[in-house]
């Protein structure tokens, strides 16, 4: 965020499971399809950024 306050989210869609975020999945997206929750994704699927850290 640019006022460099910390961000919390909670609204984890049910099908996804966090424990993939530790394991396999390193990326999220918020999904449009299911009320805008957010799911764990691969980063080798392209999509558009959440945040992102030049560097």
């Amino acid at each position: 965020m640019a006022d460099k306050k910390k961000l919390s989210y909670k609204d984890w869609s049910l099908s996804s499971n966090i424990t993939d975020i530790l394991v396999t999945h390193n990326c999220v997206y918020v999904s449009e399809a299911i009320g805008y929750q957010w799911m764990v994704t691969s980063c080798s699927d392209k999509m558009n950024f959440v945040c992102y850290k030049a560097g």
